[in-house]
Formats: C-alpha cells, sequence, structure tokens
C-alpha cells in the first residue's frame, strides 16, 4: 500500500480513521451513563430514570451468551469424523473452556447492543509446556477491544472491503527496550505517558496515580500486502505494520516511526479482527447499535420522566382558610383521621383544600406514549409480550413466531461471528505446528 510507504503517511491515514470512528462514538458514553445511572459514579449529568438501556441489556444478554458455545465439526465429506474432524470437535471444545471463551463473548455483547464491538484472535504462548521438535507451544486466544481502540480503512464502502485494520496498544516502554524484534532507538523517541486516552478514561478517574511509563502502539493488519516469499497456500494473509508516535517537545505536530519490521501475517484470510455488528447502515462503514439507533427516544423518554418527577417532588397540598374565621382554621388543624367533627365554614367556603404543583394527566399520558414507543421500537415490547387471552391457537401462533422473529435477528448476527471466531481457532489448530494442547480423556 502506497500511503505505508512511509510512518508519517500511515499516521495520517489513522488519525482519519480515528476521526471517523470516534464520530460515530460521539453519543456512546452518554448512553453508557444512562446505562449505569448516578448510584455508579456518584453525579450523573445525565438522568435516566427509565434506564431503558439497562432493562434492554439484563433482557438480551443472557440469551445470546451464557455459557461457552457447544461446538460441531462437519467434515463436508471429505473426513471421516471418526478421525481428524472429531479430534478438531474436541480440541474446540476443551480450547473454550480453557481460556473461559464466554467471559471475553459477554464484554462484547454488551458492546454489541450500545454500538458495535470487535474481538481479536492471536496465537498465545504457552510457557512451561512441552512442545513438538522443540517448537515452543502456542494456543489460540481471543481478545476484547473496545470500539474506541479499533481502527479501519475510513475509505472502505463497507467492513469486508477495508484495506487495512488494526488496534491501538500500550507496553511498558522497558518491555521494548527488552525485547530484541523491536528498533530500541525508535521505542526511546516514543511519546511516554501520552496518547492514553483511549485506555484510561477522564470520565472514570482511572488517569489518576503515577505515570506508569507507557506508551501506545499501533498495530496493523494489511491483508493486500503479502511480502515476498509468503503464500497464502501457506498460511500468509497480508503483513503486520507497527507504529509508535514520537515525542516533539519543539511542535505540536505528531511524528511517527515503524518501531519493527513488517512481519507476514500467519493466519486466516479474513484476519485477527472479527467485527460484532447488529445492522448495517446503507453508505457507511461503522454498524448500528440498537440502544445508538433509540437513543432520541430514551432521551425524550427521560426528559418527560424527569419533569414528571420534578413536578411530583414539589407537589403540595393544604388546606386554607380565611383569617377572618380561625375557629375553621383550628378545627381542620387538630381533627385526627377518621374523626367526625365539626368544621365551621365548610358550607360558605372560608375551608377549601389545596393542591399545588400536581402532574396533569395530559403530562402522564405523554410520558407513556413515549414509553410505548420505546418499547416497541427497541424490541423490549416484543420480547417481554406475554400470549393474548381468548384468541385461537393459530393466532397465538403467529403472535408468539412474530415475537420471536423480532428478536431473532440480533440473536443470528451475533452467533455468526461467534462462528468465526470458532473457525479462526479451528484454522490455527489445523495449520500451525506451534499449536500444541493435550485433548484429556474425552478425546482418547
Amino acid at each position: 500500500m502506497a500511503f505505508f510507504d512511509n510512518p508519517e503517511a500511515a499516521l495520517e491515514e489513522l488519525a482519519a480513521a480515528e476521526s471517523l470512528r470516534d464520530h460515530h462514538l460521539s453519543s456512546r458514553q452518554d448512553i453508557i451513563s444512562g446505562f449505569y445511572g448516578s448510584g455508579y459514579m456518584g453525579k450523573n449529568d445525565n438522568p435516566s430514570p427509565e434506564n431503558h438501556a439497562y432493562e434492554y441489556v439484563m433482557l438480551m444478554l443472557p440469551s445470546i451468551v451464557y455459557d461457552n458455545p457447544r461446538v460441531s465439526v462437519e467434515s463436508g465429506g471429505r473426513m471421516s469424523l471418526d478421525g481428524p474432524a472429531l479430534y478438531l470437535k474436541h480440541a474446540l471444545n476443551k480450547w473454550t473452556k480453557d481460556i473461559s471463551l464466554w467471559r471475553t463473548l459477554i464484554l462484547n455483547a454488551t458492546d454489541y447492543f450500545f454500538t458495535w464491538s470487535i474481538a481479536m484472535v492471536r496465537l498465545e504462548q504457552l510457557p512451561g509446556r512441552p512442545g513438538i521438535n522443540g517448537l515452543a507451544p502456542y494456543r489460540p486466544v481471543v481478545d476484547y477491544l473496545p470500539p474506541e481502540r479499533f481502527v479501519i480503512d475510513n475509505k472502505a464502502p463497507h467492513y469486508g472491503l477495508a484495506r487495512y485494520m488494526g488496534h491501538q496498544a500500550k507496553r511498558d516502554q522497558s518491555a521494548l527496550l527488552e525485547d530484541k524484534r523491536f528498533n530500541s532507538e525508535a521505542v526511546k523517541g516514543l511519546a511516554v505517558d501520552a496518547g492514553l486516552e483511549t485506555f484510561y478514561s477522564t470520565e472514570s478517574l482511572r488517569d489518576k496515580g503515577p505515570n506508569r511509563q507507557e506508551v501506545t502502539l499501533y498495530e496493523i493488519w494489511v491483508p493486500e500486502d503479502t511480502a515476498s516469499g509468503y503464500s497464502s497456500k501457506d498460511g500468509f494473509n497480508g503483513s503486520i505494520y507497527t507504529l509508535g508516535t514520537m515525542s516533539n517537545s519543539n511542535t505540536d505536530k505528531k511524528s511517527a516511526r515503524w518501531l519493527r519490521d513488517p512481519r507476514p501475517f500467519f493466519g486466516p484470510r479474513w484476519g485477527p479482527y472479527l467485527r460484532f455488528g447488529m445492522l448495517d447502515v446503507p453508505g457507511h462503514l461503522y454498524s448500528l447499535g440498537p440502544l445508538t439507533a433509540v437513543s432520541d427516544q430514551i432521551k425524550s423518554l427521560n426528559a418527560h420522566a424527569t419533569s414528571n418527577a420534578t413536578t411530583a417532588a414539589n407537589q403540595k397540598k393544604g388546606i386554607a382558610y380565611d383569617p377572618a374565621n380561625p375557629e375553621a382554621g383550628r378545627a381542620a388543624k387538630n381533627f385526627k383521621n377518621g374523626e367526625v367533627f365539626a368544621l365551621p365554614g365548610l358550607v360558605s367556603g372560608s375551608v377549601q383544600e389545596l393542591e399545588l404543583g400536581a402532574v396533569s394527566p395530559e403530562s402522564w399520558l405523554a410520558e407513556d406514549r413515549q414509553r410505548d414507543r420505546l418499547q416497541r421500537v427497541s424490541g423490549i415490547a416484543a420480547a417481554t409480550s406475554n400470549p393474548q387471552k381468548g384468541v385461537t391457537a393459530t393466532a397465538d401462533t403467529i403472535a408468539a413466531e412474530s415475537r420471536e422473529e423480532r428478536t431473532s435477528w440480533g440473536k443470528r448476527q451475533y452467533a455468526e461471528t461467534v462462528k468465526k471466531i470458532l473457525e479462526t481457532a479451528a484454522w490455527y489448530m489445523w495449520h500451525s505446528v506451534h499449536v500444541v494442547f493435550p485433548l484429556g480423556n474425552e478425546a482418547s
């Protein structure tokens, strides 16, 4: 790729990609703050008395992630299930348990409801375990990547046609200096404890405390750039570039350097990054999360609910009497609940009950309508609706199928990416000589 010929051009590419990404994430934090409310971090400038986001997540999350997925492997007629396919099935099922895949999938699912989410599959070395022919043993692992740390070609018409994608990572500068794979001179020039906003958000107060001498870097996968001598037939698909942002004390302009030589990417043709996205938006690169789609309706409902709650809190009731009739005032003040008593001036109207600041029936109705619309559009109404009474069995079946169709799309979209994660892990188990781990008695 011409724009990856030098690090400065690559940095400009990444800046443009991050700008588009951040534009799509601009409302994410507001929705999340409404999700956790004021009890989680104290004062919250985004009151959410309805908390639709919490209701949605708690309703939908257990339906798409509850435990590690169970894996079934089919041979497609090219191998017997009594042979390698059977071993691969056992390996994948053991692997999901070994790495507690369900925990990562929960993180991805929660992001999936708000915006989109990214999982990255890579190989992890297993120290202290025997390999084969002197090779160090590895296993696939799945990393959760928050959306604000993922970058993708901003000029791509959709995810599948991106010419590059990658992520921002942080490391201790001292660790990089000890790693012989990195250019020590470039590492020494990195901006220390800078560019960590996506890791330690100021809103969460996680940026407090002493500096750790950490540096940020970008790992970028370029699928079309496979080095000479490496072939997709041998499992090499593209290259990985590692870019660092340098410290410039004399200018505000950022500069960059490659921190290590580009390296061939050994992995499946679809790359190390798997995207969870519920809905594609025509003409746009990024997926649309269901809670982002209804964010305006969430704000509208909360505005009505907050207004009605404030009005109700300021409501006052009392008894007024004519000063010319103090005896009526004393009688109204001193009577006991349930008591029968004489109230002078009752007929003449010199004693009246007053109520100020009450919420009007129209305001309650408007709030109810906002709530009904939001739950209908987001799918909560369909997911929580009960079978109707007094209808035929056919009508009830049709209604049940409609409820299932309303929620099944999101489940299917999520399951497709989980399937791709498993396919990626299976690819490494099948193609890499480094992936070695015991299956146990189940596969013996």
